[in-house]
């Protein structure tokens, strides 16, 4: 028997976000990107989690889809994403 390392834990993400939203909202919307939730508080219905991921292109549809409920308190991120968001017209 060998065990196998298999953990997430030590992962690099490419973004962290620090975020501030309704609990419902959160509950309907976070299967549009892979990420993990950390640093979870909750208070009169209102979340603010720590968000990890390196879905990079799901979690701007998700802050998209909620761009007037949806805070972003604090976000460090190694990927450019005004280059993510630019979409070019042909």
């Amino acid at each position: 028997n060998i065990n196998f390392p298999f953990s997430w834990d030590n992962e690099k993400y490419s973004i962290e976000a620090i975020v501030k939203l309704k609990k419902d909202l959160y509950d309907i919307n976070n299967n549009l990107f892979a990420h993990n939730q950390t640093e979870i508080k909750i208070s009169d219905e209102v979340l603010q989690c720590k968000v990890s991921t390196n879905d990079n292109y799901g979690f701007i549809k998700f802050l998209l889809l909620l761009d007037d409920e949806i805070e972003i308190i604090n976000i460090k991120t190694s990927v450019n994403l005004k280059e993510l968001l630019n979409v070019k017209k042909n």
